[in-house]
This record gives C-alpha cells, structure tokens and sequence, in this order.
C-alpha cells in the first residue's frame, strides 16, 4: 500500500467548500417549500422540517471541521480561534483514518 501526501489546507478547503454546498441548496429548497399555496404547502411542511434538521447537522460539522483544521486555515474560517480545540493528528487523515461517527456524529 502507497503512501500518499495530504494537503490539509487544500483538504479543509474542499471539504468545507462541499458543505457548505449542500446546506445552502436544502434552504433552497426550504424556501421553496415555504413559498408553495395551497393544498401541497400543508403535504410538503415536514419534508421542510426534515430538511431544516439536515441543515442543522451540516452546520455543527461545518463547525467541527473548522475547529479540527489547522488554525492557519483562513479560507473559510473567518474569526477563528487562536487554538484549535482538536487537534490535526486526531482528525482522522491518514493510516488511523476514524470510521462514520468517530467526529462527533
């Protein structure tokens, strides 16, 4: 098995890039869903629930993520704190990859 070389800055990038993604195209459709009339409005109002609770979860990892990439990581981070509150070895890249979960979900 190779070994290969991760460029954590670019991983943190992609990674968040990718969420981000995915939460702002289920508010779309939260939105979407807030604005339909009549009788498929009162059908589709828990789908929208459901939707808001995936955001939710996207959100708090978004969170986690910027906490567990290194503190120099700006891309997307804004105000972050001067430490990180996990550290980079525990993130699970690399040989002791973590499984489903093992972040906090």
């Amino acid at each position: 098995m190779t070994s290969t070389t991760l460029d954590i800055a670019k991983y943190c990038d992609s990674l968040y890039g990718e969420l981000e993604n995915m939460r702002m195209r289920l508010v779309d459709f939260v939105d979407q869903i807030e604005n339909v009339e009549g009788p498929e409005k009162k059908r589709l109002a828990s789908h929208a629930e459901h939707l808001k609770g995936i955001v939710d979860t996207i959100d708090w990892k978004l969170e986690i993520l910027m906490r567990a990439c290194p503190v120099e990581w700006k891309a997307y981070a804004g105000d972050l704190e001067e430490t990180a509150s996990v550290p980079v070895e525990n993130f699970g890249i690399g040989s002791n990859a973590c499984t489903g979960g093992c972040l906090g979900g």
